[in-house]
């Protein structure tokens, strides 16, 4: 590394770090958006959602089981008292519920928590009760 070159240029976590900034710079000015979080019952999944909230980009509505998720916010000093909270037994059963509320019209974007990723596909895809058009399922990780 030269004496004119940062370490900015060089440390690829820094440049990575720069693309999430810029993205959340877009989301300024846009109305928050309704996000169903299924199943935030780890520090990771509530923490990203409050954290989304208090940059104004979702209004977070966490589905899973109550107790967990506000263990897991005192355990971690998380407020989420803000947030509606609607109690589902486990994961599966709030994968079901989440996708309810999307199809409910309750919110505009799921967010995956602290279940596996085909506990959530599959309640999506659900042919009588997920998501599901005839056009291509995808998902963002």
């Amino acid at each position: 590394m030269t004496d004119t070159a940062s370490s900015k240029d060089t440390d690829p976590l820094a440049r990575k770090g720069e693309k999430y900034e810029r993205l959340i710079s877009r989301t300024k000015g846009a109305p928050t958006i309704a996000t169903v979080v299924v199943h935030p019952c780890d520090r990771s999944s509530l923490e990203g959602a409050l954290d989304a909230a208090k940059a104004e980009i979702i209004e977070p509505i966490l589905v899973g089981p109550r107790q967990k998720i506000e263990a897991v916010a005192a355990e971690h000093d998380l407020d989420v008292s803000a947030c509606e909270i609607i109690d589902a037994p486990h994961s599966h059963a709030a994968a079901a519920r989440g996708v309810e509320l999307l199809r409910e019209a309750r919110g505009e974007i799921l967010m995956k928590g602290s279940l596996h990723t085909d506990e959530l596909m599959r309640a999506i895809v659900r042919s009588d009760a997920g998501l599901r058009t005839e056009r291509r399922v995808s998902h963002v990780f």
